[in-house]
């Protein structure tokens, strides 16, 4: 690792909310820790805990009617949910506003559980491993890591460090390597963790490991295997090889069981991967199964059997026995999105391939007990972001749209993000557009529109955004052809006349037309006999209606649009396509939309059970839209309120409140002697008393998004975000700009009456009108500013803009 890696590393707001933090990172966390260990138990209760330490599912049955019991389970598992992102219900337990954990530990409930409750009662049998590590840096974060798995600390000494690992010298051997860099954090016990995180963001440079198993398997089993396990505690599972790497695999899948973490087990067949299994142990020989002794563990096995012979078939015995605790149908996803162990190859028949890296899995629709992960992803097609300016609702709308077309953006830096979005958006599986009021139906879904040809205005049938995506997303592979035929039409427009033959010899020629379609030439004297239009090249690619007599010519077109402009027919399937809306409200949205509104509804979609067509205007053509076409849309609630919003929009949109966050990490700084985030809160709750809540400020104008110099950053934001919204907000009335920000930036402004404020005219009202007060801001960009404030003793005290937001938070600034 060099320098600038580091410093970009540390430059990122995540890691700068470390660095910054005053306070201990994971404070909840160790509180929580600590009640359990303070706690007093009887010795009946702790009895009963160690009985039960082993059997997870007895535990949480006795709980249901034992309420002590129950009690100490509740507080077991809030503190499981600070330290993995794993937890079960972590979102439940865990109080941070971002929901941090010590890690991605991947242990097993069972036994995070069991663990805790060695740790407390008999911690001489609890070992080593992510949940010991787990334990000890939270109670003593200064000399303790939150590389939490023993496998990843050997992996970092030996292919980082470049030394042989010693466990118990290992937060020692990482602050040796990082003392050359000069680090630091305002709190020392969050310095081990930063080190932490900065090792998993270099994780290329030293994590090479098996994570994970693939099998090639279509004989058909895993549909009814999966029914019969949904009334077992754990099942069977084997297979007649052992996997390639054998010892060094094994090696690292056994870490991994040792741990009690679990490892998947993907089939794969016709090179995709269809299902999954949760592998929990594993056996190679009789020996091994009699010391696991699994039935002591489990009450009911599926395809148990003590006699390791027993696991065999007709054509095969077992060369390695899996015990799983469950089995899913995924969705179908290329073997090509895994990437293999130590240049290891797919498998093939009977092999087993090591995994190295496994991308982001989604269980099957008709499975019975979907994850998280497909819940999460299972996002409603029509949604609405709305907040206050500010908030960062184009901010989630971007990572969004990457997560439902697929993208894993775990891990990956805000530019790569964004880098991301910007080629999704290139290839046209992501559309950005902003509604406005000149925004029309011609512009969104179709219209007639003029352009030049040939030195004539014509009027064509031009597509609209929505029309567009809502193509793409139907047809095969049709941004690829749009892109070539754009470059065919581009030819076209320079030769004019295209000679090609068909595929028995015949020459032809074509031209490009007024409707950019092709007008057909053939014979010698290249007569015109009609039009070759785009849709019907493209049906004839998908394998749609023929033109009877014409095949030879579309044939000849597509193989030219193949050599000459690198179409490929490779078919992208199942792909999502993602239409982003910015301030959606701005828009006539009836207008806009039309007829398309109710075309919308999930079921109204094509193949749904309500499916609806309309004809439209323009083209007369039929037209659905499709249901993997995902429409988000933001609106700023300070333009219009949502309650305002179209009656038919809000029924067929879900609408997510995006408000102003006080506790995120970013805002953990001080400017002034003043909390960012209760700065910002006290100018909410002002706005909020003189107008409503739809009318706050966001987060993100506090956010130093890398700004070293605190006090340019907050000038900036003031000036040129929160002081103009100000502005608009109260129409000009100065007054209120002062009840929000005080009298550090808004003054009255001198008027001398004595020299005439108003022409000479008779009007009834104009001794009211000099007595009106009138107010200026105060720009702290200029140093010239000269405000000046009386303190309480009448003495007086030359501003500046730290002052001035003292000043707004009411402190003295004597």
């Amino acid at each position: 690792m060099n320098q600038e890696t580091l410093n970009y590393i540390v430059s990122k707001d995540d890691i700068k909310s470390i660095i910054l933090d005053k306070d201990f990172y994971f404070q909840k966390g160790a509180n929580t820790l600590r009640r359990w260990l303070d706690m007093e138990l009887a010795s009946e209760m702790e009895n009963k805990l160690l009985q039960l330490a082993n059997d997870y599912g007895g535990i949480q049955e006795e709980a249901k009617h034992d309420n002590e019991l129950n009690q100490i389970l509740d507080l077991l598992f809030e503190i499981i949910a600070y330290c993995d992102t794993k937890a079960k219900d972590k979102n439940q337990y865990n109080e941070y506003e971002d929901k941090r954990c010590l890690g991605m530990a991947f242990v097993r409930m069972n036994s995070w559980v069991k663990h805790l409750i060695l740790f407390k009662l008999n911690r001489s049998d609890l070992g080593n491993g992510s949940t010991k590590n787990a334990f000890n840096y939270l109670l003593d974060p200064a000399n303790n890591a939150t590389i939490l798995s023993e496998g990843h600390r050997k992996l970092v000494v030996e292919n980082l460090m470049q030394k042989d690992f010693d466990s118990s010298t290992f937060v020692k051997d990482l602050e040796s390597y990082f003392a050359s860099y000069s680090l630091g954090t305002k709190n020392p016990n969050n310095y081990t963790h930063l080190l932490s995180r900065i090792i998993y963001s270099i994780s290329s440079e030293w994590k090479e490991e098996v994570v994970a198993l693939m099998a090639s398997d279509n004989t058909g089993w895993h549909d009814e295997h999966i029914e019969e396990l949904a009334n077992c505690d754990a099942g069977i599972i084997w297979n007649s090889k052992r996997p390639s790497g054998t010892n060094e695999t094994l090696k690292f899948l056994r870490a991994i069981i040792q741990e009690g973490n679990s490892f998947n087990l993907y089939y794969c067949t016709g090179g995709n991967v269809n299902y999954k299994a949760t592998v929990i142990d594993f056996v190679e020989d009789q020996a091994q199964l009699d010391e696991k002794k699994w039935h002591d563990k489990f009450k009911d096995i599926l395809y148990y059997y003590r006699d390791f012979d027993e696991y065999s078939d007709d054509n095969k015995k077992a060369r390695i026995v899996f015990l799983i605790e469950d089995l899913k149908k995924i969705r179908p996803i290329s073997v090509s999105e895994f990437k293999f162990y130590n240049g290891y190859d797919m498998p093939r028949q009977d092999n087993l391939s090591p995994v190295k890296e496994e991308p982001r899995i989604i269980i099957a629709e008709d499975d019975k007990n979907p994850t998280e992960d497909y819940k999460e992803l299972h996002s409603p097609l029509n949604q609405i972001l709305f907040g206050p300016p500010g908030t960062g609702k184009t901010y989630q709308t971007i990572n969004k749209a990457l997560e439902l077309i697929g993208e894993r953006i775990e891990g990956k830096t805000r530019q790569e993000i964004k880098d991301l979005f910007e080629l999704k958006r290139k290839e046209g599986q992501i559309v950005f557009t902003t509604f406005h009021q000149s925004m029309s139906y011609e512009d969104f879904i179709e219209g007639i529109k003029p352009e030049t040809f040939e030195n004539q205005v014509v009027y064509t049938i031009k597509n609209g955004i929505f029309k567009n995506i809502c193509q793409a997303a139907l047809t095969p592979n049709q941004i690829g052809f749009d892109r070539a035929y754009e470059a065919l039409k581009k030819h076209l427009i320079e030769v004019d006349l295209l000679n090609l033959k068909t595929p028995t010899g015949k020459e032809f020629a074509i031209s490009l037309n007024s409707n950019d379609n092709l007008t057909l030439y053939t014979g010698s004297k290249k007569e015109k006999q009609g039009s070759l239009t785009k849709e019907n090249i493209q049906k004839q690619i998908n394998g749609e209606e023929k033109v009877r007599g014409w095949d030879g010519y579309f044939k000849s077109i597509v193989e030219y649009l193949k050599s000459d402009f690198g179409y490929s027919e490779v078919k992208a399937k199942n792909k999502n396509y993602i239409l982003i809306i910015d301030e959606i409200n701005r828009g006539n949205v009836s207008q806009i939309f039309g007829e398309l509104i109710t075309l919308i509804e999930e079921d109204k979609r094509l193949g749904k059970s309500e499916t609806l067509e309309v004809i439209l205007p323009y083209s007369k053509e039929t037209f659905g839209v499709p249901p993997n076409v995902y429409i988000i849309g933001t609106m700023n609630t300070s333009d219009r309120s949502v309650e305002a919003l179209d009656v038919a929009l809000r029924r067929r949109f879900s609408f997510e409140e995006i408000p102003s966050r006080y506790d995120l990490q970013e805002l953990a700084y001080e400017f002034a002697g003043v909390k960012t985030n209760n700065l910002l809160k006290t100018i909410n709750i002002r706005i909020e008393k003189l107008l409503d809540k739809d009318h706050k400020i966001g987060h993100s104008y506090f956010i130093l998004n890398g700004e070293k110099e605190i006090e340019r950053k907050l000038l900036a934001s003031f000036y040129k975000n929160i002081i103009p919204l100000l502005q608009e907000y109260f129409f000009g009335d100065y007054g209120k700009m002062g009840l929000v920000l005080g009298d550090g930036f808004v003054k009255l402004k001198n008027w001398d009456v004595d020299e005439g404020a108003f022409a000479y005219f008779n009007h009834e009202s104009a001794a009211d009108f000099e007595e009106r007060p009138i107010y200026e801001i105060i720009d702290y960009r200029n140093p010239d500013h000269g405000h000046i404030l009386l303190n309480s003793d009448n003495r007086r005290i030359e501003m500046n803009f730290s002052k001035a937001i003292k000043r707004l938070m009411n402190q003295d600034i004597d």
